[in-house]
């Protein structure tokens, strides 16, 4: 995948006003649905963040 500007593409979780990994690291593989092929990764994000996500 080719972005003009990359830091638009951001794998993490917006929590609270800031971008955040997944504590411990956990991520979910992302792959587009056309051909299959990786996108990127998402946090794999337990309950507990929640609360500051709402």
């Amino acid at each position: 995948m080719q972005l003009n500007d990359s830091t638009l593409f951001r794998q993490q979780a917006f929590i609270d006003g800031d971008w955040r990994d997944a504590r411990g690291g956990d991520v979910i593989p992302v792959s587009t649905p056309a051909h299959g092929q990786p996108l990127g990764t998402l946090p794999k994000m337990r309950a507990a963040a929640a609360g500051g996500a709402l």
